[in-house]
């Protein structure tokens, strides 16, 4: 750098970086309507993208897409646990329905 511009040059601070979108304005507003959305059923970051790969923007990548909606939406996409196979629904009733012994 010393070489090619003296002194000048090399104490000059360029910290830029490579500040390009990867989400459009189309996806971005999808985004928004789908988590904003009461009645959406979507339970994962990985269904979100195939939504938006089929609709709107085919070029997304799952680390851009979780970033943006963690840091401009603050979501947080949890699916309940499963419930398992063997489990008794009658026994979960009575269970519920049982009063608390008062000490």
């Amino acid at each position: 750098m010393y070489e090619e511009g003296g002194l000048d040059n090399l104490c000059t601070v360029s910290s830029g970086g490579n500040n390009t979108k990867l989400l459009k304005e189309s996806t971005i507003k999808e985004i928004d309507r789908l988590l904003n959305n009461p009645n959406s059923t979507i339970t994962s970051y990985v269904e979100l993208l195939s939504i938006l790969t089929e609709t709107t923007q085919k070029d997304i990548t799952y680390s851009a897409l979780y970033q943006h909606c963690k840091s401009k939406h603050y979501s947080k996409l949890k699916v309940a646990r499963k419930s398992h196979h063997k489990k008794d629904e009658q026994a979960v009733e009575a269970f519920k329905k049982t009063p608390q012994p008062i000490n």
